[in-house]
């Protein structure tokens, strides 16, 4: 049977939308219930770091993919718990508007990194660095006060998610191809919605903070 790029991806995205949709039922569910708490909220971050290190790439190959499945929808499921805050910060329109422009974004950037013929490999290694250095500055930030403000920060994390994007949607094309019609697919599938799931949501959230921004 001949392997489509598109045949393979719209696995990946049918897994990617699927957290994406438990992660938007369980922040509305849990914004109307009003049931976030400190405690809540840490202990989801842990087990969301337990989850990351448990799906990584090498994990995952042999991982059972009831396993993998399930993983995947309490991470998305936890971060719609995280998230349910930013339904009592921000306008459901506001919110609505920037998850349409981030959905746009994110689509545009994926095509590139599907159809391109260049190697992306340098983009999302610079990415990755630029990821970083956001991070350190965003920690020591907690101790220090430095002239960088929130704005700035936000701005620098989209354009470093849009080249993760196209990088990683290149990666996971090619691994989805490689791994197609065998019993590593699902989970190969799992793994890149994973990654992009992770993209679309930071990237939607600093999205949302450059419009919040612009109304204050």
């Amino acid at each position: 049977m001949e392997v489509t790029i598109s045949s393979v991806m719209n696995k990946v995205y049918m897994w990617m939308f699927a957290a994406l949709f438990s992660t938007g039922a369980v922040a509305a569910y849990v914004s109307n219930a009003g049931t976030v708490t400190n405690a809540g909220l840490i202990v989801s971050v842990i087990v969301q770091f337990i989850i990351i290190f448990s799906m990584r790439g090498s994990r995952m190959e042999s991982m059972n993919t009831t396993v993998t499945i399930s993983l995947f929808f309490i991470y998305a499921a936890l971060n719609g718990y995280i998230l349910s805050i930013l339904l009592a910060m921000y306008e459901i329109g506001m919110i609505t508007y920037a998850f349409g422009v981030t959905a746009l974004v994110f689509g545009v950037m994926a095509l590139v990194g599907t159809t391109t013929k260049k190697d992306l490999s340098s983009v999302g290694h610079l990415a990755f660095i630029g990821l970083l250095t956001v991070v350190l500055i965003s920690f020591v930030g907690i101790f220090i006060s430095l002239p960088i403000n929130d704005l700035f920060l936000s701005y620098a994390i989209v354009i470093i998610f849009l080249g993760l994007i196209a990088y990683e949607t290149q990666k996971i094309k090619q691994l989805m191809i490689t791994y197609a019609g065998t019993e590593k697919e699902t989970n190969i599938a799992i793994y890149g919605a994973f990654g992009l799931y992770i993209d679309f949501v930071n990237l939607f959230i600093h999205i949302l903070k450059i419009f919040a921004s612009r109304r204050d």
